[in-house]
């Protein structure tokens, strides 16, 4: 790599991205000798990332042999105006990639390709909806031989992360508060990503995951939390018992904001929030499980839910408890009204931003 600053050599950076990318680009060399370069769903499974299609076609013709690819997370639009008045030359995009080549792989056996095909579709569905893909289901056993499945080994696939490393630091700090600032789709992730490979930045304290002094790991990404542990933790609540896992969820991945605290592997408390970003957000289903109560996790996860960049800016916060009004207090909230909802009385609360600074430092 020309620039020895963008490459990453952490493999679970590289495991991460190809994880998140939806899709890449798969070049062959085709019959004629003319490159052929092909966008591509694909999902990672080991130390291979798989791709599927017809068995028919010249792509599928193609499906072998030698092989190319590349799958890019372009993460923010970097404006020149962010350090320099008046040039261009600063404009820039902050991104995260992968490249890999070798020998195409046809995948024959069938529970291979079952797993291949599930994993992509726990990453491209992961709401469910669908039975699981299985060798052994009869009803997958069409399907599966109509398919081709090749794969792609990883070994020497290289991972560059562009996110201000070549930056002064002042300039670097200056990049990472106007993207915390702005908060397009993006931009959050870019701040991670810088913060990864600078913790000096300020304002990191902000961005997660983070793990604190008593084990507690705090994150906040949809994949990184387990919906069937939300769904038991709604379960013992009065507000949410018995909502469909699907529901879980769809509304994990739906919500613009969700904090999860993590005990290990087991989920020790959760919030989220929707919101426009700006005026308005509502927050919801705020539990902790009946093991951790008493040690202080519902409280920091809503001051890192309230910390959050897409949240703290927001002009009112609102959320409705049935006899939850003194913790919601200490955190800033105030009652406004009470409503009837299902068989109960719930307080709305508020938190505006005039009053932010209980409960704001993480």
């Amino acid at each position: 790599m020309r620039r020895a600053e963008y490459s990453e050599k952490d493999p679970a950076v590289l495991d991460d991205i190809l994880d998140r990318v939806q899709w890449g680009t798969l070049a062959l060399l085709g019959d004629d000798g003319w490159p052929m370069v092909r966008p591509m769903n694909f999902a990672r499974l080991g130390n291979r990332v798989y791709f599927h299609g017809a068995k028919r076609g010249e792509k599928a013709e193609r499906l072998d042999g030698r092989a190319s690819f590349v799958a890019a997370e372009p993460l923010a639009w970097v404006p020149s105006s962010w350090r320099h008045p008046q040039m261009a030359c600063p404009a820039t995009t902050y991104y995260r990639s992968v490249m890999a080549r070798g020998e195409l792989r046809v995948v024959t056996d069938p529970a291979e390709k079952a797993a291949a095909l599930q994993r992509m579709m726990e990453k491209y569905q992961p709401e469910g909806g669908y039975a699981r893909i299985d060798a052994g289901d009869p009803r997958y056993r069409g399907p599966l031989e109509a398919l081709e499945v090749t794969s792609l080994e990883l070994t020497g696939a290289t991972c560059k992360v562009k996110v201000g490393q070549n930056l002064e630091p002042s300039a670097r700090q200056t990049v990472f508060e106007r993207l915390l600032q702005r908060r397009r789709p993006g931009d959050i992730e870019a701040a991670r990503a810088m913060a990864a490979v600078d913790p000096t930045l300020s304002s990191v304290e902000a961005l997660l995951p983070v793990r604190e002094e008593d084990g507690l790991v705090f994150v906040d990404r949809a994949g990184q939390i387990p919906a069937e542990q939300v769904k038991a933790l709604l379960d013992t609540t009065y507000w949410a018992a018995q909502r469909p896992l699907e529901k879980v969820r769809r509304l994990l991945h739906g919500s613009q904001v969700v904090v999860a605290a993590l005990d290990g592997d087991r989920l020790a408390g959760f919030a989220r929030a929707v919101t426009d970003g700006s005026v308005h957000a509502w927050i919801f289903d705020v539990v902790v499980a009946p093991d951790q109560r008493g040690r202080g996790v519902g409280t920091r996860v809503m001051r890192r839910l309230l910390a959050h960049p897409v949240l703290r800016d927001v002009t009112t916060v609102r959320l409705d408890t049935r006899d939850a009004m003194p913790f919601y207090e200490r955190l800033g909230f105030e009652t406004i009204g009470t409503k009837k909802s299902g068989n109960y009385t719930a307080s709305t609360m508020v938190r505006r931003a005039a009053q932010t600074g209980v409960g704001d430092r993480v």
